[in-house]
């Protein structure tokens, strides 16, 4: 499977003026001299401390984390506000096969509907054209409903959830999101949507069985904010790791690299020890490098168990 984000970003501006001057050839006031061009001057920037401890941290928390940075939460918390619905309250819509809403109404029981919202379920289809079949939920929309009680479920965005059998009978699961989202209601409690969070994530996860015994492999890239009380970062490029009973060399630390931010706004890059094909290329024991653009400046280490470490469901 592959998965291809792009962002482009561009602008310009530009501007001319010209002195007038009068029948008789005499200057006459005019507009001002244009603005010369802007010249950036980097200023000097305090030196950037490593701080293990502090890298270690963000590490936990994404990782004791893991489990519920999917689109499960926002899932759950749609079906539980939808509930509320009634006939006008929001009115529903199909295109394409597309279920929708649309709506700036409230409900006889107090529940508001603000924007729109688009809900699809996949059933037994190849929804990436791998020969895989999947049942997957999908929503993408940017509305705010507010229930009787107060709570807020805000979507800005797109995701979506789902299970999958592969054509050699191996169990899959896939999430992703992208966008922001919140809900402070029941159920929320310790999910990453409580205070809000705004991920950039994609999830994926097979479970094989090999002589009657499950081994796992699990896959994640994108972006995480808000982590350390909301100053922190993460970014994931291509983490996966696996049972070595799967081919992999190490069960203590992932292949593909990690970016923190820290509390500063810093970024450093940590680098693992299985190349590109799993295979060990250092010491198994769940550290990594930590490199300030190509400048080696220390370790960090982390338990990276609970990406393997499920039975019955990866998150």
């Amino acid at each position: 499977m592959r998965w291809i984000t792009g962002l482009l970003l561009a602008a310009a501006c530009g501007s001319s003026t010209q002195d007038a001057t009068d029948q008789k050839g005499q200057e006459q006031p005019g507009l001002a001299d244009p603005p010369s061009a802007y010249v950036y001057t980097p200023q000097a920037q305090a030196e950037a401390r490593f701080d293990a401890d502090a890298l270690e941290a963000i590490l936990d928390e994404y990782l004791t984390g893991s489990m519920v940075f999917s689109a499960t939460p926002v899932m759950d918390a749609y079906a539980q506000v939808l509930e509320a619905a009634e006939p006008g309250c929001p009115d529903w819509y199909e295109v394409d096969g597309n279920t929708f809403w649309y709506a700036y109404c409230s409900t006889s029981t107090g529940t508001s509907f603000d924007g729109y919202g688009f809900y699809t379920v996949y059933d037994g289809v190849d929804a990436f054209g791998d020969g895989n079949l999947w049942e997957l939920t999908a929503i993408s929309g940017s509305a705010t409903v507010r229930d009787n009680a107060g709570h807020t479920l805000h979507i800005g965005g797109d995701l979506y959830d789902g299970t999958g059998l592969s054509t050699d009978g191996a169990r899959l699961w896939v999430s992703q999101v992208a966008g922001a989202f919140l809900w402070d209601g029941p159920g929320s409690e310790g999910s990453w949507m409580a205070e809000g969070g705004s991920p950039s994530l994609l999830l994926y996860a097979i479970q094989y069985e090999l002589g009657g015994l499950a081994y796992n492999y699990r896959y994640e890239t994108g972006a995480i904010a808000g982590l350390a009380g909301g100053s922190a970062a993460l970014h994931l490029n291509d983490l996966s790791m696996a049972h070595t009973a799967l081919g992999y060399a190490c069960e203590a630390e992932p292949m593909g690299t990690l970016s923190v931010r820290d509390s500063s706004g810093h970024w450093w890059e940590i680098r693992f020890d299985l190349d590109d094909r799993g295979r060990l290329t250092g010491e198994c024991d769940g550290c990594g490098g930590v490199f300030d653009g190509e400048t080696y400046v220390g370790e960090v280490c982390a338990d990276f168990s609970p990406m393997l470490d499920w039975e019955t469901s990866p998150w």
